[in-house]
């Protein structure tokens, strides 16, 4: 049962769901890696934030190689577990279907 109190969380995890399996599925049907973002580094422990490091969006120009795609439609399988599994934390009973049994389409 999921109390009331976790609905606002439950839909940003829908959200964060939907957003994941897009993605899986752009990749599956030949969709490419357009743009990459890097955060800056944590502030080490005892250690005051690095305030001259920001983070870092690249355009990318060309395409991302096969490997690459593997990689990144693994990691976002793993989102997506990890996000099913949250869900089923909070009581939700009928949380979608991911794609994490489906195997990716052989690179081209």
């Amino acid at each position: 049962m999921t109390n009331y109190s976790d609905v606002p969380q439950i839909n940003t995890l829908y959200q964060q769901q939907q957003q994941v399996q897009q993605a899986i599925a752009n990749i599956d049907n030949g969709g490419s890696l357009t743009s990459i973002a890097i955060g800056s580094p944590p502030a080490s422990p005892g250690q005051p934030p690095m305030g001259m490091m920001v983070g870092a969006s690249i355009t990318l120009t060309k395409p991302a190689t096969p490997e690459t795609m593997a990689a990144v439609r693994a990691q976002l399988v793993i989102m997506s577990d990890e996000i099913t599994a949250e869900l089923a934390a909070l009581g939700v009973t009928d949380a979608p279907v991911t794609p994490s049994s489906k195997t990716p389409p052989p690179a081209s």
